[in-house]
């Protein structure tokens, strides 16, 4: 989740380089996008949202657990 958020941190300090080397699966899906390679774009958000949901489900249901009425 953090990675989606601080991707214009990683492209100001660093404009992606040295070469791809701190590319992350946003910029990549971005520079896709632009470039008009719309497939692997679609792709990479589609792994991305599957990453995000594997942990934030768990996550979720663990704090819905806990949760107590007050």
């Amino acid at each position: 989740m953090y990675v989606i958020k601080d991707d214009p941190v990683i492209q100001a300090t660093t404009n992606g380089g040295p070469g791809t080397a701190s590319e992350v699966f946003s910029t990549v899906m971005y520079k896709s996008f632009g470039n008009g390679r719309l497939g692997e774009g679609c792709a990479i958000s589609f792994v991305l949202v599957i990453v995000v949901a594997v942990f934030a489900l768990p996550l979720y249901l663990f704090i819905a657990k806990k949760e107590v009425d007050l």
